[in-house]
């Protein structure tokens, strides 16, 4: 499965996603002349997920070279900080975007350019945020050397280095990055964007007598496709995640008493 679905999987995302969201932060810096609040997120959410798909080859090349790492510990340090940084980057941009398209919405008499600043400063703030936390991931080695079979992972969460009956003395895991980036960058942003949705679609729904039905009904589809193809995206992977190291989290306790 890892050695022919993941690389399938990355390199449809990369074929996908390098063009598109290089187009897309090209065309907010050069061709967008009036910006506003939204586009502004959306510059930095196609930022994020450029910076996120441009390291996608070497995941395509670990998986397909079974799952063994040749590139050193150095480089396998950055692509994990940013393979995880900018999706939780991405995240969180999605949730900068699902508050204010209830907010245009909602108040849709707000004077959207005064916000323009906010919205930077927001930006600002989740970049410095993303790239502060993603500092310990550097603090640990992801690279694991197992004899059998002879591979040299990175970060791969079930490792057990040869020639070791607790692996937890010789692999220190980032447990306490993802956990608490499951939980403040993935979870709660995740309820943020369902609550978001959901009172964007009372309000249409309150606002039908001031808008045609087909357009009401064209705003609901599109809501409800964006709030399925991210849920349907992030969730999976994420509570594998945390769960994963909340297991080996508990191992770790259990093998120290």
């Amino acid at each position: 499965l890892t050695t022919t679905f993941f690389p399938a999987v990355y390199i449809i995302v990369f074929a996908v996603g390098l063009p598109a969201n290089g187009m897309a932060v090209w065309v907010f810096l050069f061709r967008t002349k009036k910006k506003h609040p939204s586009s502004i997120y959306m510059a930095n959410l196609a930022l994020a997920d450029l910076l996120f798909v441009i390291w996608l080859p070497l995941k395509i090349a670990y998986h397909v070279n079974g799952n063994n790492w040749t590139y050193g510990e150095p480089l396998c340090k950055v692509l994990v900080s940013f393979f995880y940084g900018n999706m939780y980057c991405s995240i969180l941009f999605i949730t900068c975007l699902s508050i204010q398209r209830y907010w245009v919405v909602a108040h849709p008499m707000s004077l959207q350019r005064k916000n323009n600043k906010i919205a930077i400063g927001v930006s600002l703030a989740i970049w410095a945020f993303i790239w502060l936390s993603s500092t310990p991931l550097f603090l640990y080695d992801h690279t694991a050397k197992l004899s059998t079979p002879n591979i040299t992972t990175c970060h791969d969460v079930n490792v057990k280095t040869a020639n070791s009956e607790n692996p937890f003395e010789y692999i220190r895991f980032p447990i306490g990055y993802f956990l608490f980036m499951g939980t403040v960058a993935f979870f709660i942003p995740c309820v943020v964007i369902i609550v978001a949705y959901f009172l964007l679609l009372k309000t249409l729904r309150e606002s039908a007598e001031e808008n045609s039905s087909k357009n009401r009904k064209k705003a609901v589809v599109l809501i409800v496709t964006v709030l399925v193809i991210f849920l349907v995206c992030f969730i999976p992977s994420n509570i594998m995640l945390v769960v994963h190291y909340a297991l080996l989290s508990s191992k770790e306790l259990k093998a120290s008493v």
